[in-house]
């Protein structure tokens, strides 16, 4: 016996392409703070040597 489903709905192309766009800009922000905090890790690490 088979079972018969109502055929997925597909999602909006247009609301999709809303979440992908946040989704890529949510990346490149957190790429962009972590490259950040690995440039300026030496730096600070160097100034409070000096204290």
């Amino acid at each position: 016996m088979y079972r018969l489903e109502a055929p997925l709905a597909r999602p909006d192309s247009e609301e999709t392409r809303k979440k992908m766009r946040a989704e890529v800009l949510v990346t490149v922000r957190n790429f962009t703070l972590y490259v950040l905090a690995l440039r300026l890790a030496p730096f600070l690490l160097r100034q409070l040597d000096k204290i």
